[in-house]
């Protein structure tokens, strides 16, 4: 089978950020960082779990996630 490389670009890194539908939040996370920064770090943890999702069904598959910029938190 042939060899297949994906790209994806997130672009999702701007706060303020809005809690996507099947995110959460993590008890531990509001402790300790804003409610903007814990909002984004559940999103990306939700986009990151469907990539890895996605990607369990791609084995000859390469993926590279990249941002358009750092989080700085």
């Amino acid at each position: 089978q042939d060899k297949i490389f994906e790209y994806i670009l997130t672009l999702s890194t701007h706060l303020p950020a809005v809690l996507l539908p099947g995110a959460n939040i993590c008890e531990s996370c509001t402790r300790s960082m804003t409610e903007h920064a814990c909002t984004h770090l559940a999103n990306l943890k939700l986009v990151l779990d469907k990539i890895s999702t996605y990607a369990a069904h791609k084995p000859n598959t390469t993926f590279v996630i990249v941002g358009d910029h750092p989080l700085h938190l």
